[in-house]
Protein backbone atom coordinates (compact mmCIF):
# COMPACT_ATOMS: atom_id res chain seq x y z
CA UNK A 1 0.00 0.00 0.00
CA UNK A 2 1.19 3.54 -0.89
CA UNK A 3 0.96 6.61 2.06
CA UNK A 4 1.85 10.01 1.00
CA UNK A 5 2.72 12.00 4.04
CA UNK A 6 1.28 15.44 4.29
CA UNK A 7 -2.04 17.42 4.40
CA UNK A 8 -3.30 20.54 2.66
CA UNK A 9 -4.69 20.61 -1.05
CA UNK A 10 -1.10 21.90 -2.27
CA UNK A 11 0.68 19.05 -0.73
CA UNK A 12 -1.47 16.73 -2.08
CA UNK A 13 -1.28 17.86 -5.64
CA UNK A 14 2.23 18.05 -5.26
CA UNK A 15 2.32 14.28 -4.23
CA UNK A 16 0.65 13.14 -6.93
CA UNK A 17 2.79 15.22 -9.75
CA UNK A 18 5.87 13.99 -8.11
CA UNK A 19 4.58 10.31 -8.24
CA UNK A 20 3.19 10.83 -11.94
CA UNK A 21 6.67 12.41 -13.02
CA UNK A 22 8.12 9.69 -15.23
CA UNK A 23 4.17 9.28 -16.96
CA UNK A 24 2.85 11.23 -20.03
CA UNK A 25 -0.54 10.91 -20.26
CA UNK A 26 -0.91 13.20 -23.50
CA UNK A 27 2.00 11.09 -25.17
CA UNK A 28 1.16 7.89 -23.51
CA UNK A 29 4.52 7.63 -22.42
CA UNK A 30 6.12 5.90 -19.51
CA UNK A 31 10.16 6.24 -19.06
CA UNK A 32 11.43 3.99 -15.72
CA UNK A 33 14.28 6.77 -15.15
CA UNK A 34 16.76 6.99 -12.07
CA UNK A 35 15.06 9.91 -10.24
CA UNK A 36 11.17 8.46 -10.82
CA UNK A 37 11.85 4.93 -10.78
CA UNK A 38 10.31 3.53 -7.53
CA UNK A 39 7.20 6.01 -7.89
CA UNK A 40 6.49 5.36 -11.29
CA UNK A 41 6.54 1.36 -10.78
CA UNK A 42 4.15 1.91 -7.78
CA UNK A 43 1.66 3.48 -10.20
CA UNK A 44 2.20 1.30 -13.00
CA UNK A 45 2.21 -1.62 -10.50
CA UNK A 46 -0.78 -0.51 -8.80
CA UNK A 47 -3.06 1.13 -11.86
CA UNK A 48 -2.74 -1.84 -14.94
CA UNK A 49 -5.88 -1.00 -17.07
CA UNK A 50 -4.64 2.77 -16.68
CA UNK A 51 -1.43 2.53 -18.67
CA UNK A 52 -2.58 -0.55 -20.85
CA UNK A 53 -0.84 0.18 -24.39
CA UNK A 54 2.00 3.21 -23.06
CA UNK A 55 5.02 3.06 -25.03
CA UNK A 56 7.46 2.09 -21.92
CA UNK A 57 11.40 2.67 -21.87
CA UNK A 58 13.26 0.91 -18.87
CA UNK A 59 16.79 0.89 -17.80
CA UNK A 60 17.44 -2.14 -15.91
CA UNK A 61 19.10 -5.52 -15.10
CA UNK A 62 18.20 -9.06 -16.58
CA UNK A 63 16.68 -11.35 -13.64
CA UNK A 64 15.92 -15.17 -15.02
CA UNK A 65 15.13 -16.38 -11.49
CA UNK A 66 11.76 -14.73 -11.55
CA UNK A 67 10.50 -14.97 -15.42
CA UNK A 68 12.67 -18.12 -16.98
CA UNK A 69 10.69 -18.83 -20.32
CA UNK A 70 12.63 -18.88 -23.51
CA UNK A 71 10.32 -15.84 -24.60
CA UNK A 72 11.32 -13.26 -22.43
CA UNK A 73 12.70 -12.29 -18.92
CA UNK A 74 12.05 -9.88 -16.43
CA UNK A 75 14.18 -6.74 -16.69
CA UNK A 76 14.38 -4.27 -13.47
CA UNK A 77 15.93 -2.26 -10.86
CA UNK A 78 16.59 -2.87 -6.93
CA UNK A 79 14.69 -0.55 -4.76
CA UNK A 80 15.56 0.36 -1.03
CA UNK A 81 13.34 2.67 0.37
CA UNK A 82 14.87 2.48 3.86
CA UNK A 83 17.39 0.42 4.40
CA UNK A 84 19.91 -2.55 2.03
CA UNK A 85 17.66 -5.52 4.06
CA UNK A 86 14.43 -4.04 2.79
CA UNK A 87 15.75 -3.82 -0.48
CA UNK A 88 13.35 -5.19 -3.03
CA UNK A 89 14.12 -5.97 -6.75
CA UNK A 90 11.23 -4.35 -8.98
CA UNK A 91 10.37 -4.70 -12.65
CA UNK A 92 8.11 -5.81 -15.68
CA UNK A 93 8.71 -8.85 -17.64
CA UNK A 94 10.25 -7.93 -21.06
CA UNK A 95 8.75 -10.46 -24.04
CA UNK A 96 11.35 -10.87 -26.98
CA UNK A 97 12.26 -13.07 -29.80
CA UNK A 98 16.07 -12.44 -29.03
CA UNK A 99 15.53 -13.03 -25.08
CA UNK A 100 17.95 -16.31 -24.79
CA UNK A 101 20.64 -13.74 -26.08
CA UNK A 102 20.54 -11.89 -22.49
CA UNK A 103 21.71 -13.26 -19.38
CA UNK A 104 20.84 -13.21 -15.82
CA UNK A 105 22.34 -10.00 -14.49
CA UNK A 106 23.28 -8.12 -17.95
CA UNK A 107 22.08 -4.39 -17.88
CA UNK A 108 19.67 -3.30 -20.81
CA UNK A 109 17.46 -0.64 -22.50
CA UNK A 110 14.15 -2.05 -23.42
CA UNK A 111 11.47 -0.02 -25.23
CA UNK A 112 8.17 -1.86 -25.27
CA UNK A 113 4.20 -1.39 -25.11
CA UNK A 114 2.52 -2.08 -21.95
CA UNK A 115 0.44 -5.43 -21.22
CA UNK A 116 -1.24 -6.69 -18.30
CA UNK A 117 -2.15 -10.43 -18.32
CA UNK A 118 -3.39 -11.38 -14.95
CA UNK A 119 -1.38 -9.90 -12.27
CA UNK A 120 2.19 -9.58 -14.89
CA UNK A 121 2.83 -6.78 -16.46
CA UNK A 122 4.55 -7.23 -19.57
CA UNK A 123 6.42 -5.29 -22.27
CA UNK A 124 4.98 -6.42 -25.92
CA UNK A 125 6.72 -5.68 -28.94
CA UNK A 126 10.27 -4.42 -27.62
CA UNK A 127 13.24 -3.23 -28.39
CA UNK A 128 16.06 -4.42 -26.47
CA UNK A 129 19.52 -3.50 -26.51
CA UNK A 130 22.61 -3.82 -24.19
CA UNK A 131 23.65 -1.23 -22.01
CA UNK A 132 26.86 -0.95 -19.36
CA UNK A 133 25.66 -1.29 -15.42
CA UNK A 134 25.22 2.34 -13.61
CA UNK A 135 27.49 3.69 -11.21
CA UNK A 136 25.03 2.44 -8.18
CA UNK A 137 23.00 -0.29 -9.24
CA UNK A 138 20.15 0.74 -6.38
CA UNK A 139 17.61 3.43 -7.06
CA UNK A 140 15.92 5.10 -3.98
CA UNK A 141 12.69 6.84 -3.88
CA UNK A 142 12.84 10.39 -4.54
CA UNK A 143 12.99 12.89 -0.91
CA UNK A 144 10.06 14.91 -0.44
Amino acid sequence: MLFLAGCGAGRKQDAQASLQAGIDDEAHTIVLDEDTYFSTMVMVLAFPDRYEGYEVSIFGSVDRVRYHEDDGFFVGRTVVTCCLEDAEFMGLVCLCDDAADFSHGDWVNVHGTLHSSGNVRELVDTTVMRADAPKEIYVYPAEN
